[in-house]
């Protein structure tokens, strides 16, 4: 025994433990503090008491006037001072933020009547002495009033954001998964992703969101980039409830005409006294539907918070808050724009003489002929007797005669111009404008000898001899086709029309009618559902020292399911089709035949065991298997019954006890009365054994159903898992003395975290459940004294895996290729399955080998932040911290039992380090009046142990992947901030920010994807993905009497992307997308009834309407014809036009114009839509939403 080593373990744990810590998190309280004087002469008035207005609290002033308030919610509040002689002084308006010092110092007058109140309005310096960090407060008005949805979209208006393709909030460089949102001190991140905010928090709810994006004190942990510590509403003396209805139902597309997005909501709040100055309450909620910018965007939300306070003493205070959420949404977000597919328009099945024109209207080739789209001439094809073509002679041969030789006008002046391309017809080389020139094409598309007819034929310019196959006249006709005469299944002798040897049918869900899908040809659904709970008990010890002991427990769930409704009966007879060819048994000795004693089946209950049973349940004779699902009952697709939602009952497929088998076949198979191993082995349908392969379409990727394919690609479309993290946390808070205010605590979090996906089609599956566990601890000491402001402090991080891994990676598990000793008898051994399944082994398949337990992780984080105020309204000051953060779970403990299915599997490392970054910031703060304040602030970065992957080789060329920490990283920047308070005409927050941002890779899988694709991961810096040079925001606020118009604006210079093609090494992302703009503008107009406030609104998105995009659809193809812009853009506005040359215009539309009809094709002209013009990667058009809101 290592005992020096167990000595410093358990030194470690002492003194984490002597340092008690809370590891994340502030609970949104902060202090106020001040003098109390006579106004004439200056003098200390100690023994005053300092109240807080409609509130219990309150406290008295010691002998040199000074008084302080702990432990105070933030928010606004009324203070009175009174004291026997003097005349009451009510100070209102004062400000308390979260973990600040509020000073407000009083002077009162010597008074005959103590009656005669003095009522002063609070000042508020704009410059807040004690800050050593980087913050935004956001309080709950100015959320209200913002043009934002969500609290998410105004914390991304804060200076260092930026937002990636994917709407993910990147802080000042970092992984978006370093950011932490806290509810009430409790993070609201999923453990297993490391989502920052896994819930939504009704704006009403919010009390003040406070944004740390650097010098965040040692309070505060397992995060690196950013803390959101969003402060709950809480109840005073005085009942106060907010109410505001939003649609934009009828105005969303008013003045865009497509696309309609319609939204409802309402918001509410209400807020009081159960018993005056003993129990308050605080209730707020969000419910929300929201149809989506294109179909099968569908989403519900429903959300609450709630808080109850218990004031049992002066000194003694119990709290209750918590949250619950609730969305389910459509899985349309992954395919981005509408499309419907119709029986009697299958692709597959359009007419090839037509399918060429699919496109010419709309954005996509979507299989759906529109007015226009296909000249007149075919399309009389479709609705003419019998079976057309363009060899109108009928001789056999395509007869083309040209008068004149066809150009693309690319400058549209009417006449050819050298350059421009032309269609050479008769081969001189030269552009002929008059021509007599013909040309014959035999049936298999050769040249022959020209019949001298001087007929033409080719009417779609095709150069290729069309004519109607017999089943071209099936595409649109209003009926349902078929080739399945009889309806058996089965193509039979005299069915094949078209002799290609293929069933062929429309009817591709076998209901025996004409159906339309939309988008996919089975929904799949998603629910989140989240809830918090949190138990709080503050005890005073003194007016100065309070101590809270919390108890927490935060639950997320989601969970994914297709709505599958398939019909069954494919014969149509109307009955379930049941055939078994022989009789399973279990071969207990591994000669591979029956043997007595050995189990089996009894299917036909004859009381033998049948080797060649050939048993026709059914009876037909048809030998047909038709239970997709195993239920043993036939199921029929009823298109015209609506899914009723995530549960709907006509689902055919369920694993709700996630054991890796449809629950609907988990029965007893062969009647025998019992549910046995022969049941479960041969019966039991296993979720990768179902049909999954479905029709792709070429023009998306989308999957939808086609004619030789009728059931849902990719089945394995499930998912559940849920995170429960248990949290006990003990605060102790102590101001010593005016000058130092002590904290200390311990916080410990225990997870209980399962994560399912059943086994998909290449047999790859995840199933586990883990209890990991951690505990952390702090102490700080806030140091104030006139001049400046001193915060230092210290974490201590312990984190226990409590998982094992196998000793050798190279030899992981056991597997059946394995001599070893199986069985324990000390005698290595071929492995047999016959010996496993008679349970003669004492190891099974994918057992770890040599298995250890992983290692517990101990770290220290020093933090520092420091101010000196040069005057009382301006200051400098400078933060330096270590931030550690555990890698997200699932990187610990994915697949870590080493199921090897699917090619380059992916396992999780449960030793791996914590990541760190290193920041550095220094910044100064100046009062210009005692409305607007500047504040400017540089920051540097080093980020080390990121998560990456790496290749572990089990044979010379078999490989898996596992996590490790490999990746690095640096940022650099600086920010402005220009910041005007209420009141006034314009007020509001103006944020610039200059950023560089490198590291080794942008995502946790790139090493993976560089490996899989046989090139080199590189080990130097490039810049990451989000990494944006120049970043702007806008918060402007315009007050006219009762009129307030917002408007948000933020400005991104352009994310990155890499360029394809460069070879084996790689450099990522050294290309720049353009800049991009989002705004939004909220016009009100308020009005008072009597005590109710009230307003109607108007709600802007997109207010400019442009159409800017973060990603491309296509990175190949955007960056090919991007680059042929800037080649030869001579003039660099943008575009190539005649203004950039006449050589180089024709040039460059030699590229872009292949269908030579003088135009660029629309799919060139919008690189970044790909070449399918995907509408998706825009941001959505200027949208409309009104409503009404009410408070009193």
């Amino acid at each position: 025994m290592n005992t020096k080593s167990t000595n410093i373990s358990f030194f470690a744990i002492f003194l984490l433990v002597c340092i008690v810590a809370n590891p994340l998190f502030a609970s949104g309280k902060g202090k106020i503090v001040g003098v109390i004087t006579d106004e004439k002469t200056n003098a200390p008035l100690p023994g005053t008491n300092i109240l807080v207005l409609n509130t219990p609290w309150g406290t008295a002033a010691d002998a040199d006037g000074y008084y302080i308030l702990l432990d105070l919610p933030v928010g606004v509040y009324d203070l009175k001072t009174q004291m026997i002689g003097y005349a009451p002084v009510i100070i209102k308006g004062v400000l308390v933020q979260s973990d600040l010092t509020t000073t407000q110092n009083m002077s009162m007058n010597a008074a005959v009547l103590e009656t005669e109140e003095v009522i002063v309005e609070a000042t508020r310096p704009l410059v807040q002495l004690d800050q050593t960090s980087s913050r935004r407060s956001l309080k709950s008005e100015e959320l209200r009033n913002m043009a934002v949805s969500s609290l998410e979209e105004a914390v991304a208006q804060t200076a260092g954001g930026v937002e990636d393709a994917g709407g993910n909030l990147h802080i000042r460089g970092g992984r978006s998964s370093e950011i932490v949102y806290l509810f009430d001190g409790i993070p609201l991140n999923d453990p297993l992703t490391g989502n920052p905010n896994d819930s939504d928090i009704p704006l009403f709810g919010v009390e003040e969101t406070s944004i740390i994006t650097g010098g965040f004190g040692a309070d505060y942990g397992n995060a690196q980039s950013g803390i959101i510590n969003v402060t709950s509403r809480s109840g005073r003396n005085v009942f106060s409830g907010d109410v505001r209805l939003t649609s934009s139902n009828g105005i969303s597309n008013a003045f865009t005409d497509e696309d309609p997005q319609n939204y409802k909501g309402v918001e509410y709040a209400l807020s009081g006294p159960f018993v005056k100055d003993k129990v308050f309450f605080a209730l707020a909620g969000e419910v929300s539907e929201n149809y989506g910018r294109f179909e099968n965007q569908y989403s519900d939300l429903v959300n609450y918070t709630g808080n109850l306070t218990w004031r049992i003493s002066n000194n003694i205070k119990l709290t209750l808050s918590g949250l619950y959420s609730r969305s389910n949404f459509e899985d349309g977000y992954s395919y981005a724009w509408s499309h419907k597919l119709s029986e009697d328009r299958l692709t597959e099945y359009m007419p090839s003489y037509i399918k060429q024109f699919d496109g010419n209207v709309g954005d996509i080739a979507d299989g759906i002929i529109q007015s226009g789209e296909v000249p007149d001439f075919y399309m009389n094809w479709l609705t003419t007797e019998g079976l057309q073509t363009e060899d109108i002679d009928a001789d056999g041969r395509l007869d083309m005669y040209f008068t004149t030789e066809p150009f693309a006008d690319w400058n549209q002046n009417g006449i050819y111009d050298d350059g421009e391309y032309y269609e050479d017809i008769n081969g001189n080389g030269i552009y002929d404008i008059s021509i007599s020139y013909e040309l014959d094409l035999n049936s298999s598309g050769q040249f022959v000898t020209p019949d001298g007819d001087m007929a033409h034929e080719d009417f779609n310019n095709n150069f290729s001899l069309d004519s109607e196959d017999p089943i071209d006249t099936w595409y649109g006709n209003g009926q349902l086709d078929t080739e399945d005469i009889n309806g058996n299944g089965v193509l039979d002798a005299g069915e094949d029309i078209n002799g290609n040897g293929v069933l062929d049918t429309e009817d591709v869900d076998r209901d025996g009618s004409l159906t339309t899908f939309t988008m996919f040809d089975r929904l799949p659904l998603w629910q989140r559902e989240n809830s918090l709970w949190n138990l709080g008990f503050t005890h005073f010890l003194s007016k100065n020292t309070y101590y809270t002991i919390r108890v927490a427990q935060y639950t997320t769930r989601l969970e994914s399911n297709i709505i599958e409704r398939l019909n069954e009966d494919t014969d149509q007879d109307g009955i379930l089709d049941i055939y078994y060819a022989t009789e399973p048994f279990i071969d207990m000795n591994g000669n591979n035949r029956w043997d007595e004693n050995e189990m089996f089946s009894d299917l036909n209950g004859n009381g033998m065991y049948d080797l060649d049973l050939d048993l026709d349940v059914d009876g037909d004779g048809d030998r047909r298997n038709e239970d997709l699902n195993g239920n043993g009952l036939l199921d029929v697709y009823t298109p015209e019954i609506e899914i009723s939602g995530f549960d709907d009952p006509q689902d055919m497929f369920h694993d709700n006890n996630r054991n890796g088998f449809v629950d609907e076949s988990e029965r007893d198979w062969d009647g025998d009365g019992d549910i046995d191993e022969l049941d479960r082995r041969f019966g039991w349908l296993d979720w990768s054994n179902i049909p999954d392969e479905g029709f792709r379409h070429t023009t998306g990727g989308f999957y939808g159903v086609g004619s030789g394919h009728p059931y849902t690609f990719l089945r394995d479309h499930y998912h559940y898992d849920k995170k429960v993290r248990t949290t006990f946390k003990f605060d102790f808070v102590s101001q010593l003395n005016k000058h130092n205010k002590l904290e200390t605590g311990f916080e410990l979090n225990n997870h209980d975290l399962t994560n399912y996906s059943p086994p998909d089609r290449y047999g790859y599956a995840e199933h586990y459940t883990v209890n990991p566990s951690e505990l952390s601890g702090y102490i700080k000491d806030k140091m104030e004294y006139p001049g400046f402001t001193l915060n230092i402090g210290l974490r201590a991080e312990y984190f226990k895996p409590n998982a094992r891994y196998p000793k050798d990676e190279t030899d992981p598990t056991w597997t059946s290729d394995d001599v070893d000793d199986w069985d324990g008898d000390g005698i290595a051994e071929q492995y047999k399955q016959w010996k496993d399944d008679a349970g003669f082994y004492v190891h099974g398949l994918r057992d770890l080998k040599d298995p250890v337990d992983a290692e517990n992780k101990f770290i220290f984080a020093p933090r520092l932040g420091v101010s000196h105020h040069i005057t009382d309204k301006a200051m400098l000051y400078f933060n330096y911290g270590r931030y550690y953060q555990r890698p997200a779970l699932q990187y610990l403990f994915r697949n870590t039992t080493y199921n090897m299915g699917g090619g380059f599997p992916i396992v999780g490392n449960v030793n791996m380090e914590p990541e760190m970054t290193v920041s550095y910031e220094v910044g100064i703060r100046q009062e210009l009046t005692s409305l607007t304040m500047i504040e400017a602030k540089g920051f540097y970065k080093n980020i080390f142990g990121l998560t990456d992957t790496r290749p572990i080789y089990w044979s010379v060329s078999d490989w898996y992947t596992t996590y490790y920490n490999r990746d690095y990283g640096n940022v650099r920047g600086f920010e402005l901030i220009l910041m005007k308070r209420s009141p006034g005409w314009v007020y509001g927050e103006l944020n610039y920010t200059y950023s560089v941002a490198k590291g080794k890779s942008s995502t946790v899988g790139q090493g993976y994807l560089t490996e899989w694709s046989g090139n080199i991961v590189p080990t130097f810096e490039t810049y990451l993905t989000w990494d944006q040079r120049h970043t702007f925001n806008a918060n402007v606020n315009f007050l006219y009497r009762s009129f307030l118009t917002s408007v948000n604006v933020n400005y991104g210079s352009g994310t990155r992307y890499t360029k394809p093609d460069q070879g084996r090494i790689i450099i990522e992302n050294t290309e720049l997308l353009p800049w991009y703009i989002t705004s939004n503008m909220r016009m009100s107009y308020k009005f008072s009834v009597s005590n109710i406030n009230g307003s109607i609104f108007l709600y802007i998105t997109n207010l400019f309407n442009l159409q800017r995009y973060r990603y491309v659809n296509d990175t190949n193809w955007y960056h090919q014809y991007i680059k042929l812009v800037e080649q030869y853009d001579t003039n660099d506005d943008g575009k190539v036009t005649s203004a950039d040359g006449q050589e180089n215009f024709f040039a460059y539309m030699s590229n872009v114009d292949l269908d030579q009809d003088g135009y660029t094709d629309k799919n060139k002209l919008y690189p970044e839509r790909g070449a399918y013009l995907q509408p998706g990667v825009y941001q959505d058009l200027r949208r409309f939403r009104i409503g009404v809101s009410i408070s009193f």
